[in-house]
């Protein structure tokens, strides 16, 4: 299975579950500036200075803008 398809899972799981994420997972909150320098692929977490989840594809952050 390659990166792009396990990266289309977790951000297509994120985009289902979207409404109800806050009360299931807690995800640790970072803004842009303070975002992890050597996350694991796959790590999540939430921005708050643009509301987004951003998860890590193995380099680069990639966005779930929360409405």
């Amino acid at each position: 299975m390659s990166l792009a398809t396990i990266t289309g899972a977790i951000i297509g799981g994120i985009e289902n579950r979207i409404n109800s994420l806050e009360s299931e997972v807690k995800l640790p909150v970072y803004t842009s500036s303070t975002l992890p320098a050597s996350p694991a692929t796959g790590e999540s977490v939430y921005s708050s200075d643009d509301t987004s989840i951003k998860t890590w594809n193995g380099s680069a952050w990639i966005s779930v803008t929360l409405s």
